[in-house]
């Protein structure tokens, strides 16, 4: 890692890293300099994954569900999904090619960190991830602190425990409101802890979101939360994503209500890619 530095970039390839007070390359004396005040990282970075179903092909979604705890328990689901990751992942000599398969597919489509280690079917399978790709809830690195994340909802009996976990991480990936009816929307409003109080703060990324309304996006605003936009789950899944109705809630003209974080999945990633890639210039220094 380096504290403070410069990469130099030539029609979207790196073409050198350095120290910031080291010269530059002859070639780049002129060109523009965009100072990120942020932190760089090679490659993708996905924030919504579940690594090791990336080994299944992509399930033919029969219909449109309102929730996500809707179509875990169908028979489809257990015969494709579920019941082929309980096998693998319960089988020890299994397990090591299906990490280092799953983290090979997502360098090829430019993903360099990424987002999911967690198996119903095996929990020591967080152990086998220490590869090729960096994960972000376990980074082996103390320069980089490492994201808390949950998959299960947050019950609203215990928002107050959960805020207390909130405040001790440095960030946290939460599965919120994954599904667009009032079931849904119930998980959002399970993080209230008083009339005023949230279970919110700046540390709390959720993913999905596809359940909130209006007025749940002004207070994950008002509290300095973020948004994990997932639009590939979302629309194969529910067949509506939180911009579907952007117009009603104002997302679109408003964004200072709350942070989109990044999009999630590979599909939108490549989209991503794409764009920066399109409107990269010739010749440029990134600090």
């Amino acid at each position: 890692m380096i504290p403070k530095g410069t990469i130099y970039i030539d029609r979207g390839s790196i073409v050198a890293v350095n120290e910031a007070q080291a010269s530059c390359p002859a070639e780049f004396e002129d060109v523009p300099v965009v100072k990120t005040g942020g932190t760089i990282y090679p490659g993708l970075i996905e924030l919504h994954n579940h690594l090791a179903y990336n080994a299944l092909c992509l399930w033919d979604v029969p219909k449109q569900y309102s929730n996500r705890d809707q179509w875990p328990g169908i028979p489809a689901y257990r015969k494709l999904i579920s019941g082929p990751m309980q096998i693998i992942g319960k089988s020890p000599e299994l397990v090591p090619a299906l990490i280092r398969y799953v983290e090979c597919k997502s360098l090829l489509g430019g993903v360099t960190t990424s987002h999911g280690i967690q198996l119903f079917s095996n929990a020591g399978i967080r152990r086998f991830y220490r590869g090729i790709v960096r994960n972000v809830e376990q980074t082996d690195e103390k320069d980089l602190p490492e994201a808390d994340t949950r998959i299960a909802d947050v019950e609203a009996k215990s928002a107050s425990r959960f805020f207390e976990r909130l405040q001790k991480a440095t960030c946290f990936l939460l599965h919120l409101s994954e599904g667009v009816d009032e079931t849904a929307n119930k998980h959002f409003q399970s993080l209230r802890i008083a009339d005023e109080k949230w279970a919110i703060n700046e540390q709390l990324a959720g993913i999905h979101c596809a359940g909130l309304k209006e007025k749940d996006f002004d207070i994950l605003g008002k509290e300095k939360g973020a948004m994990i936009w997932s639009p590939m789950s979302n629309l194969l899944l529910l067949w509506r994503n939180c911009k579907d109705q952007s117009s009603k809630r104002g997302w679109g003209s408003n964004r200072d209500r709350f942070r989109l974080v990044a999009f999630g999945e590979q599909e939108s990633f490549g989209r991503t890619q794409s764009s920066l890639v399109g409107q990269s210039s010739d010749g440029v220094c990134v600090q």
